[in-house]
């Protein structure tokens, strides 16, 4: 058999085998539920929800049961203390701010958090750091191509605080719709991405200020094939930075990890699927508890896409 049989050969055997694809649902071992703490609180004049659930089947597609009756509260390093009482919701525990005077999310206060639940009591604390201001937000128009339909992409321009070390996670909403997919999970450490970067006190670099998170995750178009626009004539943005702790910029990115799977020939290649590691802690050894506790000071600015007033 010559060289150019050999191929084809090769390649119809390699057709073959990539078009025999089967949907398959793995029998997956059940395991103990245990606690899930949500305590990201942030210094917003709003209603600051602690969320307190139990974990759940990997494809069961309920809202996890929450844990009724817990006892949660936040208490600074002055000796104030933030008492959350249960909402109509079971196991979500709210403070208004609104109803007192004290503050959540000051620059440099340590706050900690107890919760008691069931008999355990789970604790953990958090030092709030500040956020930089966001300066403006400008739109980038990007014609048509091979692979993406015409569109405006949307840059944030923030300066990063001075000194090492500040940590960041980036929130967008297009036209009030939180870019809530995994893949739009957007965290800054300084001005970049990592540990390690000499970015201090600059501003943004451009994959973090025009990231995803800021611009949607890449969608196709049914018709076309081709990505779908991030921002079109009329739109709107609105950004939040959140300051956090250097623990919570790790589970954050750990947690993109863990739920963006690539899925598909990719997957066999991809990290294992794990507990990510947690900031709370639970009075009883041996006990599990999954979940995180921050405390962030917040900027935000929002903007409407007129594109006359834009530079194409």
């Amino acid at each position: 058999m010559n060289s150019i049989t050999k191929y084809i050969a090769f390649l119809l055997m390699a057709g073959s085998i990539m078009a025999c694809e089967d949907t398959i649902y793995p029998e997956l071992a059940d395991s103990e539920p245990v606690v899930s703490i949500d305590a990201f609180v942030t210094s917003q004049e709003k209603t600051q929800v602690i969320k307190v659930t139990k974990t759940q089947y990997y494809f069961d597609k309920n809202r996890p049961a929450g844990v009724s009756g817990a006892q949660v509260s936040i208490t600074d390093d002055q000796g104030k203390v933030f008492l959350f009482t249960e909402s109509n919701t079971d196991g979500w525990y709210e403070w208004d701010p609104a109803l007192s005077d004290d503050s959540l999310g000051l620059p440099g206060v340590e706050y900690s958090l107890s919760i008691l639940a069931e008999g355990i009591e789970y604790t953990s604390t958090s030092i709030t750091q500040g956020v930089p201001k966001i300066d403006s937000i400008t739109f980038n128009f990007e014609p048509e191509n091979e692979i993406s339909l015409a569109t405006w992409f949307a840059e944030v321009w923030a300066r990063d605080l001075e000194g090492p070390g500040n940590a960041y996670w980036i929130r967008g909403w297009k036209n009030g719709e939180y870019l809530s997919k995994p893949a739009e999970i957007l965290t800054a450490y300084d001005a970049g991405f990592s540990r390690g970067s000499e970015v201090d006190g600059l501003i943004f670099i451009t994959p973090v200020r025009s990231g995803t998170g800021i611009n949607l995750s890449s969608d196709e178009d049914p018709d076309t094939g081709k990505f779908l626009p991030s921002y079109l004539d009329g739109d709107s943005i609105y950004v939040e930075i959140h300051s956090v702790s250097e623990t919570t910029f790790d589970f954050l990115n750990l947690m993109k990890i863990q739920i963006d799977r690539p899925g598909g020939f990719g997957e066999l290649f991809a990290t294992p699927i794990d507990n990510v590691p947690t900031n709370i802690i639970p009075s009883q050894e041996g006990v599990k508890v999954v979940g995180c506790f921050n405390v962030s000071t917040v900027s935000s600015f929002g903007k409407k896409l007129v594109a006359e007033n834009e530079t194409p």
